[in-house]
């Protein structure tokens, strides 16, 4: 953050809660540009670098030539301590030093000792693959062995657990430019020991084509950007025909793509990166912004598959501002309901904007930076994410390390078990079975224009279906806390561009009777004791000590500090009937 013209940093590590993106990585060429309105623009993404082997300086607070490198450690160990780890976000695949026609201020790094060993080219000329005027020949000997190098330099001694490759696909290619099957660089890395425990992610193509989503070279090991599932939960979320088969696909865990060795959790999942629309521009904007940027609007990607809801662009309507920050849900119920690894990006668990710019590489401004005071609806969003993220963490069918069979999932239409493939309308419901704990999860998206009566499969175990999110509600009741009675039988009607999800937890009745059996146990324990004692008649102690008594809610993880509500139990039952209640081993209810 900058404020008058000084830098500070901000560490606030409890708010870190998924995976560090576009972490400081490198001395990126501070070359500055200008707009004909003389405003400057500067490389602030960094992505063109000059020195592979050191941190960015100007990301330290320090002055001193160490600083950089004192204070990324310092950083690293504190994330460690925090139980979080650390991904830098790095370019092989280009340098700073650009084609034939630019060489930049002076000479330096390899345009000056080896131009044809270090790049890839033919005949003198540069082969750009990555848009950036040059590719970095990472297949020769020579350069391999300087990324293995690089690699071992970040883990060894600053203490990096994985690293994302940006256009991974450039470093494929042979010193020819032909794509291989086995690169060396990419299997010199994998194949070392000493970097088992590290976690490679690619982003899967380059700027030419190369496209290789599925078909990374990835020798059991290499995560991918899954760019497919990207595409499709996008266009299923704002209602396109025809994708609804793939988007259970993607649910599933893009079988099709990484059952070729691979686990689920090979897929990184995501809805929005860095280079693109953010999550509420989606929502936004049909088309990109990107004039400050100085190119005309001809940068940036064109095809977005992004819905302004209605009107392009920032608006004080209320009504297209609730249905894009019910989309945002919905994109994210999506990413949290999927198998495979989710990636966030940062500012989208708030809503963060910029303004419809959909490549903000050179805005050292406000819509690259993160916003710490948000408005009302940023701080509901936030919420929303903080509870989906946890709910998440808490159940193991949610976090799979094994692909969705039919064993594991049940399809559904507006009835139980009889999805509607074949329609034009994307309706889609299904329950995640668990097979372990009977905890099983109902989730359905409505991404059209009408409301939607389902009905809900009937439980035949002693539980009930019981509703933890809908997206059209407003917040708290969007995500249910505890506060009142969710549970749901029979039909259940959404509304357009939404979403739900239910959880199967003993049925009130049955939980009513556990509560009373549990109360039994706590203050009688025996019931001829209890008896004999006239215990039956000091109802005041017993609602003294009834005061402290944990209670479990049906829809909530943990216990919470409330008042037990005796009467009511009470009216239920016969005090001299309670120790007729049998026992049974069977664990609380949880959400």
């Amino acid at each position: 953050m900058k404020r008058n013209g000084t830098k500070r940093i901000r560490l606030r590590v409890g708010s870190l809660k998924m995976l560090l993106h576009d972490i400081a990585c490198f001395v990126f060429s501070p070359s500055r540009l200008l707009l004909p309105s003389g405003k400057p623009l500067c490389q602030y993404w960094g992505y063109s670098t000059v020195n592979f082997f050191s941190p960015m300086n100007r990301y330290a607070v320090g002055s001193d030539p160490w600083s950089a490198l004192d204070e990324f450690k310092t950083m690293v160990r504190e994330l460690h301590r925090a139980g979080i780890e650390v991904f830098l976000d790095v370019v092989f695949n280009h340098t700073a030093e650009f084609g034939e026609s630019f060489l930049g201020p002076g000479f330096f790094s390899f345009k000056g000792l080896a131009t044809e060993t270090y790049y890839i080219t033919k005949r003198g000329k540069f082969h750009d693959y990555t848009g950036c005027g040059n590719s970095v020949s990472l297949n020769n000997p020579i350069v391999a062995e300087w990324f293995h190098s690089c690699i071992r330099y970040w883990v060894h001694e600053m203490g990096i657990d994985g690293f994302r490759f940006d256009l991974a696909s450039e470093m494929t290619r042979s010193q020819d430019g032909t794509p291989l099957d086995s690169p060396p660089a990419i299997e010199r890395i994998t194949k070392d020991p000493t970097l088992r425990d590290i976690k490679f992610i690619a982003e899967p193509w380059d700027a030419v084509g190369l496209y290789q989503v599925g078909k990374f070279p990835h020798f059991g090991h290499w995560g991918e950007w899954n760019g497919k599932y990207r595409d499709c939960v996008r266009k299923f979320i704002k209602g396109d025909q025809g994708t609804m088969g793939e988007f259970a696909t993607r649910i599933c865990g893009s079988a099709d793509l990484y059952q070729n060795g691979r686990k689920p959790f090979h897929s990184i999942n995501f809805i929005v990166a860095h280079d693109g629309f953010s999550l509420f521009d989606l929502a936004s904007y049909n088309e990109k912004h990107n004039q400050e940027n100085g190119e005309n609007n001809n940068d940036g990607e064109k095809h977005n598959n992004s819905w302004n809801c209605g009107l392009e662009g920032e608006t004080g309507q209320n009504e297209i501002n609730t249905l894009r920050h019910r989309q945002c849900k919905n994109f994210m119920v999506a990413l949290m309901m999927s198998a495979g690894t989710p990636m966030i990006l940062m500012g989208d668990e708030y809503c963060h904007s910029k303004g419809g710019n959909n490549n903000a590489w050179c805005q050292d401004q406000q819509k690259n930076y993160f916003h710490w005071n948000t408005s009302k609806a940023g701080h509901e969003m936030r919420r929303f994410m903080e509870k989906l993220i946890d709910f998440r963490k808490r159940h193991k069918i949610l976090c799979r390390d094994e692909f969705l069979n039919s064993k594991d999932i049940r399809w559904h239409g507006s009835k139980p078990f009889k999805p509607e493939w074949d329609s034009g309308y994307n309706f889609l419901a299904f329950t995640f079975v668990d097979h372990q704990k009977s905890d099983d999860l109902y989730v359905a998206f409505n991404a059209g224009h009408h409301h939607y009566g389902l009905t809900l499969p009937n439980r035949q175990d002693g539980r009930s279906w019981y509703r933890i999110i809908d997206t059209n509600l407003a917040s708290p009741k969007d995500f249910a806390t505890g506060d009142g009675n969710y549970q749901m039988s029979g039909n259940y009607q959404m509304a357009p561009y939404s979403c739900l999800v239910m959880k199967a937890l003993p049925s009130m009745e049955a939980d009513s009777l556990k509560r009373v059996k549990s109360f039994r146990n706590t203050f009688m324990p025996s019931a001829a004791a209890a008896s004999s004692s006239g215990a039956f008649g000091t109802g005041l102690g017993i609602l003294k000590r009834a005061q402290t008594f944990q209670k479990l809610d049906p829809i909530k993880e943990s216990p919470s500090m409330v008042n037990l509500h005796v009467p009511r139990t009470y009216s239920r039952f016969n005090l001299k009937d309670l120790a007729a209640i049998p026992d049974e081993e069977e664990e609380e209810p949880q959400m």
